[in-house]
């Protein structure tokens, strides 16, 4: 179906890639490997860095292409996924097929008549998957997009995709880590120049991570106090609360649950975000007042977006930056504090033209060097590899160690679990125990 040859990543040479007809390929390396970049070739399309031969019998518009940012796929030109859907249709010049079969399929039904841009990062994946599902494509390409899943849902997206390529679609499935299905795969793509046994879990969470200690320090005084805290969209029928709960320093809190919980909007919460929220958030004693900004100096929120969070033109820039702004004095060993965070060769790069997976660890080293005493994190780990995600767990541990509280959103169940000293669940909008 697809030849992909000569192909030259950043001086790399890798092996040559077949795409076939009904094959379900997992596609495997470590940050900044090029794995995005394979994708677009197989797309026919190139970037910097990047060269290739491409030999195909399919149109392009028989592949469907989930970026690792599913929110690209929206075009905002349409108020709703059903318009979205719709419009895709248009675009591709055919006739609009049957929107509520397609979203009964990816469970998106309940989405339809929302704005997009409105929906929670694991509604995004679905929505981007039916927008994608109108041209009935050949070829489905996923570009780790499960991170942002619950693992339920994520098994869901998958088996739903293995039914596909049983069907004659081919389906490939870009991870930085294994996931709990790799044998399902009939065919494994590794690149950074290495090889290694489909059965060996080279990707996982690394054992220094399952090995480190639960710890909690909380003090009898809380340091984040959240009392009746409720909050509504707009648009739509859900509702976060009323929360009520406690944040000590020295801890390290998880917030898990299905995608659409009102996981993002509590951490949205308690960095003051959310303009019409009710009840009490306070911080050492402190309310949060009309000037949002200044909020965070109690509470500094790491977007799961990256794209969201960077506005300056070099990393070091980013990271004394949002030192500055919170009022906080920038330490001497600042750059030794930032190599911490694997980012020792990119101090003077401009963020937007770093991969992905490397935004995300500067906005983390931005937020969590701020001196802030509550630290947000929203999907600390999506999209990073076993070494990225153990330089997140220390760089975790010295900060609660320090006294300030984290409070992590995320689906990656082995990661907290060995992290956090607290587990909340939300569902609904509600915590429950």
């Amino acid at each position: 179906m697809i030849n992909i040859s000569s192909i030259k990543i950043n001086e790399n040479n890798l092996k040559n890639i077949n795409i076939e007809q009904g094959k379900i390929i997992g596609l495997f390396g470590k940050v900044n490997s090029g794995k995005s970049s394979i994708l677009l070739a197989i797309l026919g399309q190139s970037i910097k860095g990047c060269t290739f031969n491409r030999e195909s019998d399919i149109d392009i518009k028989e592949i469907a292409y989930i970026p690792t940012n599913a929110e690209y796929l929206f075009s905002g030109i349409k108020s709703t996924l059903r318009g979205e859907m719709q419009l895709s249709a248009q675009f591709l010049n055919r006739p609009i097929p049957d929107i509520t079969s397609i979203a009964i399929k990816f469970n998106v039904l309940q989405l339809l008549d929302r704005n997009p841009f409105s929906f929670s990062g694991g509604e995004m994946i679905r929505a981007a998957l039916s927008i994608c599902a109108v041209k009935n494509p050949r070829i489905w390409l996923l570009d780790q997009v499960f991170d942002f899943l619950h693992p339920d849902a994520a098994l869901e997206i998958h088996n739903m995709l293995l039914n596909e390529s049983q069907k004659g679609k081919t389906i490939v499935e870009v991870h930085s880590t294994y996931p709990s299905w790799a044998e399902d795969f009939n065919d494994y793509i590794f690149i950074d120049n290495i090889k290694k046994d489909k059965k060996e879990n080279s990707y996982s969470t690394s054992q220094n991570i399952n090995d480190k200690p639960k710890e909690s320090h909380q003090s009898k005084k809380p340091l984040c106090i959240l009392k009746n805290i409720e909050f509504k969209y707009k648009t739509g029928d859900f509702k976060l609360g009323p929360i009520n709960t406690n944040f000590y320093s020295n801890d390290i809190v998880a917030i898990i649950g299905p995608n659409g919980s009102g996981k993002t909007t509590l951490l949205q919460c308690i960095a003051n975000f959310n303009d019409n929220m009710t009840g009490d958030l306070s911080i050492s004693g402190k309310y949060p007042t009309k000037k949002k900004w200044t909020w965070a100096k109690s509470a500094i929120y790491c977007f799961q977006n990256p794209d969201d969070q960077l506005y300056k033109s070099t990393v070091i820039d980013e990271i004394k930056t949002t030192i500055k702004s919170l009022g906080n004095t920038i330490p001497i060993d600042l750059n030794e504090q930032i190599r911490q965070f694997g980012l020792g060769s990119y101090l003077n790069a401009e963020p937007y033209q770093l991969a992905r997976p490397l935004r995300r660890m500067v906005c983390l080293a931005s937020t969590m060097l701020s001196g802030s005493p509550v630290i947000l994190l929203d999907e600390p780990t999506a999209n990073l590899d076993a070494e990225f995600k153990e330089i997140i767990f220390n760089r975790v541990c010295d900060a609660a160690s320090k006294g300030s509280a984290i409070i992590i959103v995320s689906h990656d169940l082995p990661f907290i679990s060995a992290l956090a000293n607290k587990t909340l669940k939300l569902l609904n909008g509600k915590l429950i125990n």
